[in-house]
């Protein structure tokens, strides 16, 4: 921790800008001794504990798209898993979350899928969420059109 020295007020100087250098000099303090404590929370707080690994780890395998969820809202869900993850000090490489999100995709999407696995090109991740919005813009489209059609 930082130390700082202010000397005591004896009345020679101007009160007002003593008691301005106490409050700074005790924001800085404080400032420095919560963030040693607010560190040491979040290691006994985000340790990561092996139920919370395990559920997390069995939510994302198990991930599925919803029909009944926009894309965005799937998309959401899966990267608050892949977050908490992060949290626990669980890295999921780019790849394997390219390959969760494919696996889990409905009917709807497989021709995206099938594309996208079956391309010699090397993918990125926002290359699979391009691809999968593009493909959703579609489907809505062909919905829109199909209500103009009834």
């Amino acid at each position: 921790m930082t130390k700082f020295e202010l000397e005591k007020f004896d009345g020679t100087n101007d009160f007002s800008l003593w008691r301005e250098s106490l409050k700074g000099v005790l924001k800085i303090e404080f400032r420095d001794y919560s963030k040693g404590l607010w560190d040491k929370m979040v290691k006994l707080c985000l340790k990561p504990f092996v139920s919370n690994k395990i559920n997390l780890l069995e939510r994302l395998y198990g991930f599925r798209m919803n029909l009944v969820m926009s894309l965005d809202e799937d998309i959401d869900k899966f990267n608050e898993i892949i977050v908490g993850l992060e949290n626990i000090e669980h890295k999921v490489n780019e790849e394997s979350q390219e390959i969760i999100l494919l696996r889990s995709l409905p009917m709807a999407y497989q021709e995206v899928k099938a594309a996208i696995k079956y391309s010699k090109d090397i993918i990125s991740l926002d290359g699979v969420l391009g691809a999968l919005k593009s493909k959703d813009f579609e489907l809505k489209l062909e919905e829109v059109s199909k209500k103009d059609e009834a």
